[in-house]
């Protein structure tokens, strides 16, 4: 039962059934803050990777929490490991890792900033209808860096 005074509900729930209820008002459902999408069968691989350690894992979730639109990210190693309380070679370490390991690309780019792309194969930050060209970009940024460092 609900009444627009109070904005309660009252139900009835039998004893033998455990039930746990969240309210959220409109106004939290209509959230301005920034949202990535992730495909979750990757995220599910990403756990069970056991060549990811604590601090592998760690340095991702923090690219994902700064990733830009389209899937860029720019931020300095030391930046990361005042924000994680991590030393900065260890930084250093994980993002070769992450690299090596399909997560990111480094982007040929002038200046000493370095600017990564993460892999929309594993979470984007796009218009949905804008992920095949997202994809396509990877695939692009990819063969060229490969050319380079042979």
């Amino acid at each position: 039962m609900m009444t627009d005074n109070d904005r309660s509900i009252t139900i009835e729930v039998p004893q033998d059934v455990h039930a746990v209820f969240y309210s959220w008002e409109k106004r939290h459902l209509k959230g301005k803050g920034s949202y990535i999408r992730v495909f979750q069968d990757v995220l599910l691989e990403m756990a069970k990777d056991r060549e990811l350690n604590l601090t592998d894992h760690r340095v991702l979730l923090l690219i994902l929490t700064k990733l830009g639109y389209e899937n860029f990210f720019s931020l300095s190693q030391t930046e990361m490991g005042e924000l994680l309380g991590i030393d900065r070679a260890n930084i250093s370490r994980s993002l070769q890792k992450l690299e090596g390991r399909g997560f990111i690309t480094l982007l040929d780019t002038p200046g000493r900033k370095k600017v990564y792309m993460v892999n929309p194969h594993i979470v984007f930050k796009t218009k949905a209808k804008d992920l095949k060209e997202l994809e396509e970009d990877w695939a692009l940024v990819n063969s060229e860096h490969h050319k380079t460092s042979a």
